[in-house]
């Protein structure tokens, strides 16, 4: 290993092929037919667009109570600056913060562990499933977090190692907390089990003093800065530790843990990749869990990687018993994305320690790996024909090439105010659009105000404005127009979308719209 150990230290050249390799297997996707950032990730696209604009840089996601989004929006902004405003230019800006979060990781690996662990360790984060798509997502939370996180553990890592006091390292850890837990608070789970040890080993009050400064006082200067902006009022706020049911929740675990490592999904649900990714999750997740029994026998081991063995096995119980208490109605399989990065380490572990039990165990595990690695490239390209909307039945092409030429027909026809009758579509046609067409869902308000505003004032003044959702959406639509014996214009776009022109405000009103006065 002594080439590993020469060139991921001196020369950097691991990191820079690590960071290729990223991007290599996230071309099929960068350049799919189904490219086009999810409603979700569109608002953050449209963040970017008002940061370029000058209007301001929001810190959270628009209309939230958490996502400190402003790690990727601002970097999407210099995108848009530097390559136009498109779906590539805020995907690969939010792929450049999960990059960082990939070093971060392989450098703690590092730092606990070995030459070897830290590649291999590399290697299969970059190929994992179930990062495969998530790591290209805008959604303002996750990457962020999960980037803070690594960084937090890299930071966590040499004050571990050090001897010196590390006060103002151990406050600036504490800031980097503040961050994981203000993008999303289910990352800090990920981090706490490493703290715990971390105090424990040093049993310095001054730690617990200096680490709780950063957290709490980075956390509330940026809250206070929130507050005075955006106030208090939210559209969502997610419910999600109230009305849970346990023994329901373990019964879902191993369906959930099966869907997080496939990383084929959006939400709250399941989306069919494909058959190799299918082959790919299973191989993930049956090594990961044989690693993970491998390993924890070796918790309390003195051995170079003990700390590292503990501290990510506390991760995966801890986020395993933390999901137990969220609604079963609201659970998101992003919940538990905290678990590939700790499954990886462990199979790190474990393949660098049977790396060392004679010829024939070492064949075997580089055999596993190339098989691991392989299955994962190819859940990787496979991914470029996933999309978050669904496939219509009746689509004639990609997401990507549908809502451009969606919005195309729509500006041609001077429609630049649009209702939407699906809860996400209103934010992906305004983002194609560059906000020439302004669009707005069921709520008067939702995240962005201004929106539905422009949308209602435009009806009331009398100019075109249309009605549009999914064709599957819209079949219940079209039976109750019929029984109503109403017949607007209607129709169809490239069997994705079908658009009403000219609703009145009796029928909006009527299918649930609440409109601004």
């Amino acid at each position: 290993m002594a080439f590993v150990k020469k060139y991921l230290t001196s020369k950097g050249a691991f990191i820079f092929i690590g960071c290729f390799l990223i991007l290599l297997t996230r071309l099929p996707q960068l350049f799919g037919e189904m490219l086009f950032p999810d409603g979700d990730e569109c608002i953050v696209g449209l963040m970017a667009k008002h940061i370029l604009d000058g209007k301001g840089i929001p810190l959270f996601v628009y209309g939230a109570p958490y996502g400190f989004s402003v790690f990727e929006s601002v970097p999407a902004a210099l995108f848009y600056k530097i390559f136009g405003i498109s779906a590539v230019s805020l995907k690969a800006a939010v792929l450049c913060i999960w990059t960082a979060g990939w070093i971060f990781f392989i450098l703690t690996l590092r730092r606990l562990g070995n030459y070897r662990i830290a590649m291999i360790g590399g290697l299969l984060l970059i190929f994992s499933p179930g990062w495969g798509a998530i790591s290209l997502k805008a959604w303002g939370t996750h990457v962020t977090a999960f980037t803070a996180m690594n960084l937090s553990l890299w930071v966590l890592a040499g004050i571990y190692k050090s001897t010196d006091d590390c006060k103002k390292t151990v406050l600036f850890l504490g800031c980097l907390l503040a961050i994981v837990i203000l993008s999303n608070p289910i990352w800090f789970f990920a981090v706490f089990p490493f703290i715990a040890l971390f105090l424990y080993e040093r049993k310095k009050i001054s730690d617990i003093i200096f680490m709780a400064l950063g957290t709490f006082g980075l956390a509330i200067i940026i809250l206070l800065v929130k507050l005075a902006n955006s106030g208090i009022d939210h559209h969502w706020v997610p419910l999600i530790f109230t009305n849970w049911d346990i023994l329901e929740a373990i019964k879902m675990l191993p369906e959930r843990i099966w869907v997080a490592m496939s990383g084929a999904y959006f939400l709250t649900d399941k989306l069919d990749a494909g058959k190799w990714t299918l082959l790919a999750t299973g191989i993930w997740t049956i090594s990961s869990l044989l690693f993970l029994g491998f390993t924890i026998f070796g918790i309390f081991r003195k051995a170079p990687a003990s700390i590292l063995i503990r501290g990510f096995i506390g991760v995966i119980f801890a986020t395993l018993a933390v999901s137990l208490f969220i609604n079963n109605e609201v659970f998101g399989y992003r919940y538990f994305l905290p678990l590939i990065g700790s499954f990886i380490a462990l199979m790190a572990v474990g393949i660098d320690r049977l790396w060392n039990l004679g010829r024939l165990m070492k064949i075997s595990v580089q055999v596993m790996l190339v098989l691991l690695i392989f299955s994962g490239l190819v859940s990787l390209s496979e991914f470029r024909h996933l999309s978050s909307s669904g496939l219509p039945p009746e689509a004639k092409g990609g997401e990507g090439k549908a809502i451009e030429n969606l919005t195309g027909y729509l500006l041609s026809q001077n429609i630049n105010y649009v209702y939407s009758y699906d809860r996400m579509l209103h934010w992906q046609i305004m983002f194609a659009s560059k906000e020439d067409i302004k669009a707005r869902w069921f709520h008067p308000s939702d995240r962005y105000p201004e929106y539905p505003r422009a949308v209602d004032r435009a009806l009331i003044s009398n100019n075109k404005v249309a009605l549009i959702g999914y064709t599957d959406q819209m079949a219940s639509l079209a039976k109750y127009l019929i029984k109503q014996e109403i017949f607007p214009r209607v129709e169809e776009s490239d069997g994705w979308y079908v658009i009403i022109h000219d609703p009145d405000r009796a029928l909006l009103e009527e299918i649930g719209f609440v409109l601004n006065q």
